[in-house]
């Protein structure tokens, strides 16, 4: 994190921006602090999460199977504040039980598909929190950063490894204007610590919701890792651009839109010169306890390369088959339908349960060939106010030199 203090020079620049727009003029203070640094650690709360998982992938293009029961588990303490100051820590324990068949991507078992949980102990979070005043607060330290919908910038947090970054950020929020700058020394990635991306990363976004049917977004986030590997090289890339999205009401249908487009180049360390565009545009009517939702994203490719997301947390996007985690060197088109079903259902021991199917049509964005396709079904609920579970399915028909596979989990999960 020693580059971290280096990149503090933005956040004058955005405060300074927030000051000209009137923010001066706000007077409201925080809540009252601890009246002693012992009080507000002592005045804390304890973090606690065990997620318990089985994961099995069954993969046309291996004799075998992989099978992975994983614990995961959180431990740490989130203090109270002191002057608007406040810490947290948390360590991280991943645990594979019995014998690994399945390949980490760490472990050297390539004749099993792959279930990135590898073994690891680590330091997850440790940070520290300023808040200055109800409109600006600052935090430096390992973290854990998810802008929008993790299309771009995410903690990829459905593997039991964390993606979290050695980061200083502020943020600003005023009436409906919400801004914010983050500087990245370091990517701490779901393989294990020897897959770390070191760099300068920059990353710059601000909202402004001009009423509910509109809240218009901007960003620019540019990637530059120094990490001397050819992975890290192709990740470091710049991407801009801008998202509009709103809700509209008309009793008995609540209708819910997202319209994203970006524009990405090669930076910094990249040895490659492209520009790639990003299209999405989403759909969704929620009557009841049932909501519809349609979705096209199409990823630019030039035969080369296509459009990378080297810190987006893909999962829940294109697939839970994690087929297109790299977007094809002809990119890729996404289009969805999806149905969530909520069941009024409240037992003593089930309840807010939630049903929920997507299907997937893929094709290269070039030429317009065919990807395959793919069926997602999922049921979660909460068996207590701390215990849920869930049991999910994936499955992926591919073509040919992608191929087809089904993934199947269960899992339960305590949060304190």
């Amino acid at each position: 994190m020693s580059k971290i203090f280096a990149g503090l020079s933005p956040l004058c620049a955005v405060a300074a921006m927030a000051w000209a727009s009137g923010v001066a003029a706000q007077t409201t203070q925080p809540p009252a602090d601890a009246p002693t640094l012992a009080a507000a650690i002592a005045g804390g709360q304890p973090i606690l999460q065990i997620r318990a998982r089985y994961e099995d992938v069954d993969q046309a293009n291996f004799k075998t199977s992989a099978q992975a029961y994983t614990v995961r588990t959180h431990l740490g303490w989130q203090t109270g504040a002191w002057n608007g100051l406040s810490g947290l820590i948390e360590l991280s324990n991943v645990q594979g039980i019995g014998v690994e068949h399945y390949n980490t991507t760490v472990n050297g078992k390539t004749g099993y598909p792959t279930i990135a949980d590898p073994d690891q102990s680590r330091l997850n979070r440790v940070q520290l929190t300023w808040a200055a005043t109800t409109w600006l607060s600052a935090t430096v330290g390992r973290q854990r950063i998810t802008l929008d919908d993790q299309r771009f910038v995410g903690n990829v947090d459905w593997r039991q490894n964390e993606q979290v970054f050695d980061a200083a950020r502020v943020d600003v929020k005023l009436g409906k204007l919400q801004a914010g700058y983050a500087y990245i020394d370091q990517v701490n990635r779901v393989f294990g610590d020897t897959l770390n991306w070191r760099g300068n990363t920059n990353l710059v976004w601000a909202a402004y919701s001009l009423a509910a049917p509109l809240k218009v977004q901007g960003f620019d986030y540019s990637l530059d890792f120094t990490t001397n590997t050819a992975a890290a090289r192709a990740a470091s890339v710049q991407i801009a651009g801008l998202k509009a999205t709103g809700q509209v009401k008309a009793a008995p249908v609540a209708l819910a839109y997202g319209v994203t487009y970006a524009e990405e180049r090669n930076f910094g360390a990249n040895p490659a010169h492209f520009r790639l565009s990003y299209k999405e545009a989403d759909l969704a009517a929620a009557i009841g306890i049932v909501t519809v939702k349609a979705e096209y994203e199409q990823l630019q490719g030039n035969g080369h390369v296509g459009f990378a997301t080297p810190l987006a947390t893909i999962h829940p996007l294109d697939g839970w088959d994690d087929v297109f985690l790299t977007t094809p060197v002809k990119g890729l088109t996404d289009e969805s339908l999806s149905l969530a079903v909520k069941p009024p259902v409240k037992l003593a021991y089930l309840f807010n349960t939630v049903l929920f199917a997507r299907y997937h049509a893929f094709s290269t964005q070039m030429g317009g060939q065919g990807l395959g396709h793919e069926w997602d079904l999922q049921a979660t609920g909460q068996f207590s106010a701390h215990i849920s579970g869930l049991v999910k399915y994936a499955d992926y028909s591919g073509v040919v030199g992608t191929p087809s596979r089904t993934k199947v989990w269960v899992g339960l999960e305590y949060k304190f």
